[in-house]
């Protein structure tokens, strides 16, 4: 259930994108490949990264008044900046939140732009190959281990969006 709420979520989202709008903000600017908040995101308003403000509160009302169902929280952020960023029910940015098989499916989402992207070659890729020369975790580091007790990193790309990873 959950699950299907948040991919609703997504396209619910992606209809607040202007498909015309003019984008005060760039996306990150000059330091776009090293750009990472450290303790706060960078902000604006939604018109400046091409989000409809309206639909944008139409949505986030929805989501007070519960017509998705139960919902913790919803951040949205675009181009680099957060436009949004709320909590229901007692939930708040700090609290710990159990994710399960979320975290799988945007992990398959961001692999498939990956390897649109070229990025990646294909879902059997190797992941040491992915770490560009650097030395992969020992098992001492609590990497997770699959069905053979190989480290994941010595599979392929699929192992991680697969239902049986732990």
């Amino acid at each position: 259930m959950r699950c299907s709420a948040l991919i609703t979520f997504c396209f619910v989202l992606a209809a607040c994108v202007e498909p015309n709008a003019r984008d005060d903000v760039t996306q990150l600017g000059a330091d776009a490949l090293s750009y990472w908040p450290d303790s706060a995101w960078r902000t604006t308003i939604a018109q400046h990264v091409g989000v409809d403000s309206a639909r944008l509160a139409n949505l986030l009302s929805q989501l007070r008044a519960g017509a998705f169902g139960a919902v913790d929280g919803i951040v949205v952020v675009r181009k680099g900046y957060l436009i949004a960023e709320e909590y229901f029910g007692g939930w708040n940015g700090d609290s710990i939140h159990q994710m399960q098989s979320v975290t799988k499916s945007v992990t398959s989402i961001v692999t498939g732009i990956a390897i649109g992207h070229g990025e990646i070659t294909s879902v059997d890729q190797l992941m040491i190959e992915l770490l560009d020369g650097r030395e992969a975790p020992d098992d001492r580091a609590g990497r997770a281990h699959d069905a053979n007790g190989h480290g994941v990193e010595r599979g392929p790309v699929r192992r991680l969006t697969a239902r049986d990873t732990q």
